[in-house]
Order: C-alpha cells, then structure tokens, then sequence
C-alpha cells in the first residue's frame, strides 16, 4: 500500500496544480471539453469579477457559439456591454434572456441596470419589480428600487 502512495504523488502533485485555483480549473475543464459552454461562462464570469471584460466576452462569446440560448451566458454578455458602455447591446442581450427565461431575475436585474443608467426610471422601476417577484430576496434589487424612487 506504500509503494502505491508513493507512486500515485506525482499525479497527485499533478492534479492538485489543476485545482490550484477557479481559473486554472475552468481553462482545465476546457481543455478537457472545448465544447462546454457551462465552463466558458463561468470563466467568463471570473473574469468579469476581476475587471478582464474583453477576456470575458470572449469567454462568454464562446458559449454562446456553444449554446446560443444559454440563459447565464446572455446575462453576462449583458454585464459586459454593460459595463464597456455599449447600452443597446446589452439591452439586446438581456432582452434575449428573458425572451428565453422570463424567470431569470438576473436579467431582469441587469436590464434594470440598464435602464437606470440612460434615465429611464419607470422602466427601470419595473424590472427591478419584477427580479423582486422573482427572488422577494435580492437586496441589490432592493437597493436599486430604492435609489429609482429617489429619483422620481
């Protein structure tokens, strides 16, 4: 039993390097399945979280090719329009979400986003509503309705 542990270390040290952290284990996943769009999205989700927003839109672009109905995928090619300032291509993206999951209370969310930014406080009041009606527990929604109704 010995021998045996001593041999599998080196595969062990080998493996332990893959799940070193999230990123080195989702550009492992990949290259284990080029085709998952699970594991493209949510790269593409960490590096939005580290601010790598053209990284990421090729990330979240690539699961989308994968899968262009993919709910998450729109919403975080939503994000990155979003944040880049490109309004209408982010509205477009989350508009797709929803037209495919009318439950997803992070588009509406997002979209919610979008309106706030150009003004458009009705709108905006209403999807931040409606990912209330969905999740009665999301506190940014909460927050933004909030700051939407200082503003009418």
């Amino acid at each position: 039993a010995l021998v045996a542990a001593v041999a599998m270390m080196p595969m062990t040290y080998m493996q332990a390097k893959t799940w070193e952290n999230t990123q080195s284990l989702f550009l492992h996943l990949i290259q284990v399945d080029p085709t998952s769009a699970i594991a493209k999205n949510n790269l593409g989700f960490l590096l939005i979280s580290r601010g790598m927003l053209p990284e990421a839109l090729i990330m979240v672009e690539e699961a989308l090719a994968e899968n262009p109905d993919y709910v998450d995928a729109l919403v975080n090619k939503g994000v990155i329009k979003g944040r880049q300032g490109k309004l209408s291509e982010s509205e477009a993206a989350l508009r797709r979400a929803i037209e495919i999951d009318p439950e997803s209370a992070q588009a509406h969310f997002n979209l919610g986003g979008v309106y706030f930014v150009r003004g458009q406080w009705a709108q905006a009041e209403a999807q931040y509503n409606e990912t209330l009606r969905i999740n009665p527990y999301h506190e940014d929604a909460k927050r933004q309705l909030e700051a939407v109704r200082q503003k009418i």
